[in-house]
């Protein structure tokens, strides 16, 4: 199954802020815990496609105001781990 397939009619979307105050809009694919964290799998709603790549961020806590954020992380093995959990949950091989 390709990236064009798994979206569906039931797909939520979400409308994050960039650093230089840009609203991008991203579908949500999925939402799981993982050793303790929460990862968001998101789509740019606007690029589905074959080369499409997928987004993923872990839930936080802002310190001051209590209010969830959303933020990257830079750890490839860790991407590669959670990515491979996503396809696992949700791809199946045709």
């Amino acid at each position: 199954m390709n990236e064009e397939n798994i979206q569906n009619e039931n797909t939520e979307s979400i409308i994050l802020t960039d650093a230089e105050g840009n609203n991008l809009e991203f579908d949500i694919m999925d939402v799981f815990d993982y050793k303790g964290n929460v990862y968001y799998v998101l789509l740019p709603a606007d690029e589905i496609g074959s080369d499409t790549e997928y987004v993923i961020l872990r839930e936080a806590k802002d310190a001051e105001s209590g209010e969830t954020l959303l933020e990257g992380f830079d750890d490839p093995a860790l991407l590669d781990e959670l990515f491979k959990l996503y396809k696992n949950r949700h791809i199946s091989d045709e």
